[in-house]
C-alpha cells in the first residue's frame, strides 16, 4: 500500500493546480485547425509525458519518509505539474468531436438540461456555442436545443427571439417574466404576443409572470382572440401569474375594460392536449372557460366575488376525474355554506398532491367538506394563522391516510390542551408520513412531533435534552427526512436533537442555502454532532427521497 503521506496533496493543492493550469494555458499558442500531422504530434507528446510521469512515480516510491532529505513533497509537486501539462496537451485532440453529429447533439442536450435552476439552461446554451466552431454549428442547427425560451431580457428581446428563430418548427416551451430593470406594459405585451403567436400551433407550454394588471389582461385578451381564429393544438400547460397587489386593480382603464367583464379562457375553445392550468391573481369567466380533463389545477389569490360558484367549482372537479394535483391558495368557490351542506364531497381518487393555503377557519372547513381524496401522497398547508384551526384539523383527521410528504408553512398551533390533542390526533392519522418540510413554524407546532400519542398533553415535553422523555407512542414513527426553509435555526437544531432523544432520529436533513448562512458555528456543530447528514439545497428542488416516496 502506498504511504499515506505520499498520497496526501498539500493543503493549497487545488489553488496551486488552478493557478498553474491557467498560467500554462495562457502561454500556449492559439489553437489551429487539426490536421493528421498535428494529431500525431500531440499523441507523441502525450507519450513523452506518460514516460515522465512514470519516472516521477518511481522516484517518489523510492523515497524514505523518515529521511530528513525526503524529496517526496518535491516529486508530488512535479507530478501535479506533469499531469496538468499532459491534460492540457491531450485536450487539444478534443476527441469528443470524433463522435457522429447525432451523438454529439444528444450529449449537448443532456448538458443544457442538466441544470437544477432555469438560469442554468440559459447559460449552458450560451457556453456551448462558445466552445468551438463545430459545437456552435451542431448547437445552432439543433432546433430542440432552443425550444425552451425564457423571455426576460429587455424589449425588443433580441437574444430570446434569436433563440425563438433557431427553434424552427420544434415544439416550444415559453416562459415570460418581467424584464430585468423594468416591467411589462400593456402595449409591449400586445406586440410581443403577436410575434410569439406566429408559432402558436407549436407552443406546448406558456407561462407568463407579470406584476401589473395591463399585461395580464392583454394575455387573456390575446389568447381569447387568437383562439377564435387558430388553435393552440399542442398546448399542454398554461400559467398566468399576476404577482402584484392588491387583488382589485386601481389605475388607468384598459380598453376594453376586461377586469369588470371576465374573459373566457381560450375563447371557450376546448383544447384536447391541455392538462395543466394555473390562474394566479387574475380572474376569468369560470362558467364559459374550458376546465375539464385536467391533471393539474392551480388557482391562487382570487377574491370571492370573482370566484366560481360552488356548483361550478364542483363541476370543474367532477369533470377532471384524473386530477393529480390541486392547489387552492387564497382561492376557491364562492361562499355558500347553506348550499354546501346539501352536497356530498366530490371524490377525487387520482389526486396525489393537495395544497390548501391562506384560508380563514370557516372557509377552510367549507372547502374541506367538498373534497374527498383518500389517496393523497403529498399534503401542503400554508398560512393558516390568527385563529384556532382545531376544528379544521378535526375534519382533516383520517382523511389522508396515504400521506408520505407533509409541507407546513406558517401554520399556528395554539397552546390549548384540547386543540393540541386534536392536532396530535391529526398527525397520528398519517402514519406513513416520511418527509416533513417546514417553514416559519413556532415551537408549539414543532412540539407536536415530540408528543406522546397515548396522552398528547402529558407527552408535550420541554426542549432541553436532559428533560426529554421517550413517549409510549411516537408521533410520525416513519418520519425520516426533514427539509427546512425560513426557520429559526435554534428550533431546527432542537427538533433534530429532540427526535433523536426520543428514539426517532432523522435520516437526512435538508436546509435551504439562505437559511444555512444564519446558523452559528455552534448550531451547525450541534445539528451534525450525532452524525445526522445535513444537505444544503442551492434552490427549491425535488430530492431523490421525495421522488422515491411518491413512487412508492
Amino acid at each position: 500500500m502506498q504511504n499515506p503521506s505520499f498520497a496526501m496533496p498539500p493543503a493549497n493543492h487545488h489553488a496551486m493546480l488552478a493557478h498553474f493550469m491557467s498560467r500554462t494555458l495562457a502561454n500556449m499558442p492559439a489553437p489551429v485547425a487539426m490536421t493528421p500531422a498535428r494529431a500525431q504530434e500531440i499523441r507523441y507528446r502525450c507519450k513523452q509525458c506518460d514516460g515522465h510521469i512514470a519516472d516521477l512515480l518511481e522516484l517518489r516510491a523510492a523515497c524514505d519518509p523518515l529521511d530528513p532529505q525526503n524529496k517526496a513533497p518535491e516529486y508530488n509537486l512535479k507530478l501535479m505539474k506533469a499531469k496538468a501539462i499532459r491534460s492540457l496537451i491531450y485536450w487539444q485532440l478534443f476527441r469528443i468531436n470524433d463522435l457522429p453529429t447525432e451523438i454529439l447533439s444528444l450529449i449537448l442536450r443532456d448538458v443544457v438540461w442538466s441544470g437544477t435552476v432555469p438560469e442554468a439552461g440559459i447559460t449552458n446554451r450560451l457556453h456551448i456555442t462558445w466552445v468551438s466552431k463545430r459545437w456552435r454549428e451542431v448547437a445552432i442547427n439543433d432546433s430542440t436545443l432552443w425550444s425552451a425560451i425564457w423571455f426576460r431580457d429587455q424589449p425588443p428581446h433580441e437574444r430570446s427571439f434569436c433563440w425563438f428563430d433557431r427553434a424552427g418548427k420544434a415544439t416550444l416551451d415559453i416562459r415570460v417574466a418581467e424584464p430585468r430593470g423594468g416591467q411589462w406594459t400593456g402595449p409591449q405585451m400586445e406586440v410581443f404576443l403577436d410575434r410569439v403567436f406566429v408559432k402558436l400551433e407549436q407552443i406546448r407550454s406558456l407561462i407568463v409572470v407579470v406584476d401589473n394588471w395591463p399585461p395580464a389582461l392583454v394575455v387573456l385578451d390575446k389568447i381569447q382572440d387568437y383562439s377564435t381564429r387558430r388553435t393552440f393544438g399542442l398546448l399542454e400547460r398554461f400559467e398566468l401569474h399576476r404577482n402584484g397587489s392588491p387583488y382589485v386593480w386601481i389605475g388607468a382603464g384598459y380598453e376594453p375594460d376586461r377586469h369588470r367583464d371576465p374573459m373566457r379562457l381560450f375563447g371557450g375553445a376546448i383544447l384536447p392536449a391541455l392538462k395543466s392550468i394555473t390562474i394566479n391573481g387574475v380572474h376569468i369567466d369560470w362558467n364559459r372557460s374550458p376546465l375539464s380533463n385536467l391533471s393539474r389545477l392551480d388557482i391562487r389569490r382570487i377574491p370571492l366575488e370573482m370566484s366560481p360558484t360552488l356548483p361550478r367549482f364542483r363541476e370543474i372537479l367532477q369533470n377532471c376525474p384524473n386530477l393529480i394535483r390541486l392547489s387552492l391558495d387564497g382561492a376557491g368557490p364562492v361562499w355558500s355554506p347553506t348550499l354546501a351542506a346539501a352536497f356530498p364531497p366530490v371524490v377525487l381518487p387520482s389526486l396525489r398532491h393537495l395544497v390548501i393555503g391562506d384560508y380563514s377557519l370557516q372557509y377552510a372547513m367549507y372547502v374541506a367538506t367538498q373534497i374527498s381524496a383518500p389517496n393523497i401522497r403529498e399534503l401542503t398547508l400554508m398560512n393558516l394563522v390568527g385563529e384556532d384551526y382545531a376544528p379544521f384539523f378535526t375534519l382533516m383527521t383520517g382523511a389522508f391516510p396515504e400521506v408520505r410528504l407533509l409541507t407546513v408553512q406558517n401554520v399556528e398551533c395554539v397552546a390549548v390542551p384540547a386543540s393540541r390533542a386534536v392536532m396530535v390526533k391529526w398527525l397520528k392519522s398519517m402514519p406513513k408520513m416520511a418527509f416533513f418540510r417546514m417553514a416559519n413554524l413556532k415551537i408549539n407546532f414543532l412540539q407536536l412531533f415530540l408528543a406522546d400519542g397515548e396522552d398528547p398533553n402529558s407527552g408535550i415535553v420541554r426542549w432541553e435534552a436532559n428533560t426529554i422523555i421517550p413517549p409510549r407512542q411516537t408521533i410520525a414513527p416513519n418520519l425520516l427526512y426533514l427539509e427546512v426553509y425560513a426557520s429559526d435555526p435554534a428550533l431546527v437544531v432542537s427538533l433534530v436533537l429532540a427526535r433523536k432523544a426520543i428514539g426517532a432520529p432523522f435520516r437526512k436533513v435538508f436546509v435551504d442555502h439562505n437559511l444555512i448562512a444564519k446558523f452559528t458555528p455552534e448550531q451547525s456543530k450541534a445539528v451534525t454532532a450525532d452524525g445526522t447528514p445535513v444537505f444544503i439545497l442551492p434552490a427549491p428542488v425535488q430530492t431523490i427521497e421525495e421522488v422515491e416516496l411518491m413512487a412508492d
